[in-house]
């Protein structure tokens, strides 16, 4: 590890009081030298003991969230859904749009229309690679996954069948 020295590209944090590298420090644009006094760590630090102690910063930012959902609540939902979708599957809404028109809107299993039910099609996903497989409905998504899961044996898929076609 390199010694730092103090000259124009770095800077002591008045709080840990360690000679930092200055894009160890957030901007601010009213400092002498164009970026905060602290280090990005101890405010975070900061930060979150603060957001945590005071729960009035808690219930202003939940009841701020509250306000725009009640004003704008189809804006919300599509906001909240591309979030879930980027976040759980790594896809677009322009993505999964695509796939949608791919599959002529239907379930990529039983091939009943997404019209037929009272919600989106779900995503399908392979829970091991994360890789997005395709649509489907709510039915045919938790059979996938008890098919998937390691829990069901050959054995318990015989059963299955036999059961289906003739009772046990």
């Amino acid at each position: 590890m390199s010694v730092l020295q103090h000259n124009q590209e770095t800077k002591i944090c008045s709080r840990c009081k360690l000679l930092l590298p200055l894009d160890n420090f957030h901007i601010e644009r009213r400092a002498s030298d164009g970026h905060f006094y602290i280090c990005k760590k101890c405010r975070n630090k900061t930060d979150r003991k603060r957001y945590s102690s005071n729960l009035t910063i808690k219930e202003r930012k939940r009841l701020s969230d509250k306000k725009y959902r009640d004003k704008f609540p189809e804006k919300y939902r599509e906001v909240k859904r591309k979030a879930t979708l980027k976040f759980k599957y790594g896809i677009t809404a322009e993505e999964w749009n695509d796939i949608y028109n791919r599959q002529n809107g239907k379930c990529a299993i039983c091939d009943k229309h997404q019209s037929e039910f009272n919600h989106r099609l779900c995503v399908d996903h392979d829970h091991v690679s994360q890789e997005v497989r395709g649509l489907l409905c709510d039915e045919c998504n938790f059979l996938v996954g008890k098919f998937e899961c390691e829990l069901l044996t050959d054995t318990i898929y015989k059963n299955i069948i036999k059961y289906l076609k003739k009772g046990i």
